[in-house]
């Protein structure tokens, strides 16, 4: 009855194991142009697209209290005083974040993953 019970308990571990890391490779993933940025505030990017929909027309949106999410293509952290105006970044978001409708839209810190800023 013991193995049996831990069997059990084993695959139903596994199972939920596996739900993380789905979680985790299915971060949404938008492009954008930095347009302002107002360090311990938000940080406006134009032009936020969808990487996984050609089709999404591009528009502008604010990202609030992005303090230590910046990074560099080579994974290092920048400090926010690092990115400016004109910069192209990458854009990684938790799979089920929010979108204030608001306008411009607005995303939350706890729905931002990081943000890359590309090398010129």
């Amino acid at each position: 009855m013991k193995k049996i019970l831990v069997l059990l308990l084993s695959i139903l571990l596994t199972g939920c194991a596996n739900d993380e890391i789905k979680e985790k490779a299915e971060e949404a993933v938008f492009t954008g142009v930095i347009e302002e940025v107002v360090p311990g505030n938000y940080l406006q990017v134009n032009d936020f697209k969808d990487t996984k929909n050609p089709a999404d027309p591009g528009g502008k949106v604010n990202l609030y209290r992005t303090l230590d999410v910046f990074f560099n293509e080579e994974n290092e952290q920048l400090a926010p005083s690092e990115v400016k105006k004109g910069d192209d970044v990458t854009i990684f978001l938790t799979p089920r974040y929010v979108m204030v409708e608001s306008s411009p839209a607005g995303i939350d810190w706890q729905y931002i993953v990081k943000v890359v800023k590309k090398e010129e």
